[in-house]
């Protein structure tokens, strides 16, 4: 059913195009913000803001 909007995200716009699975729930709070970045790009390639604010 989306494939056909996925299709015309890629013919409008040439920017970098990520999926990811249907999750079990809404995607709220910093702990599961940091979770689906982890699966978008990577273990360990997503930090925290909380941790590289200056103070």
């Amino acid at each position: 059913m989306q494939q056909k909007y996925l299709a015309e995200i890629r013919e409008r716009f040439s920017v970098p195009l990520r999926q990811f699975a249907l999750q079990p729930g809404e995607i709220r709070g910093l702990d599961l913000l940091i979770e689906l970045g982890e699966q978008l790009y990577g273990p360990g390639r997503v930090e925290s803001p909380a941790l590289t604010l200056k103070a």
